[in-house]
């Protein structure tokens, strides 16, 4: 009897802890990716993630875009030079980044006329005929943009929501990686700051 019990224990020890196991291997993984410098883009110097949650450093070019917004126009990242800039990378299915569109909200509605703007762009969440409800669900005031895996590679989306806040020379000024206690007093900084220059 002790014998039957005693492989009845042991008998598969492996797969009791393989979810574990495979939970610490991606966490291990995607905490590596935040730190560890990755192949820039066009050779350019990668930012750095502080405690926040926020990328900073010198500052770099984003990639550029031409993309579609959920109604079919075309939206292309040379249009938007000249102005501060909000990109907001988000999927429908991300709890976090749905929780963050009210804030956006009301920085469009507060900044937009002395020269913010703010796009979103849904990315990992099918096309155009499927986001464009999202949208109106959740009440979305700025342009929200159609993202592929293209785009994702060549801003460096590693996490959702990813947040880039760019100059109006488009220069990257800084990246907000998540969601973070304080994000919306630190984008609203970076705006005031941009804007007063």
């Amino acid at each position: 009897m002790y014998s039957s019990k005693l492989n009845r224990i042991t008998k598969h020890p492996r797969r009791r802890n393989a979810p574990l196991a495979m939970k610490s291997l991606l966490l291990g993984v995607l905490a590596l990716s935040l730190v560890l410098p990755g192949p820039s883009v066009s050779g350019q110097r990668r930012l750095t993630l502080s405690a926040r949650g926020e990328r900073t450093g010198e500052r770099c070019t984003p990639g550029t875009f031409t993309l579609s917004d959920v109604d079919g126009k075309v939206i292309r990242s040379s249009e938007l030079h000249g102005r501060v800039f909000i990109l907001d990378f988000w999927a429908t299915w991300c709890g976090p980044c749905i929780a963050e569109i009210p804030m956006y909200n009301r920085l469009h509605e507060k900044y937009g006329s002395q020269g913010l703007r703010i796009v979103g762009v849904a990315v990992q969440s099918g096309w155009a005929k499927d986001v464009k409800p999202q949208v109106a669900k959740h009440q979305i005031e700025y342009p929200v943009l159609v993202g592929n895996d293209e785009t994702v590679e060549d801003f460096d989306v590693v996490a959702f929501p990813t947040t880039l806040v760019i100059t109006q020379d488009w220069k990257i000024y800084k990246k907000y990686v998540g969601t973070t206690p304080g994000k919306d007093a630190s984008l609203r900084r970076d705006i005031e700051t941009l804007l007063a220059h």
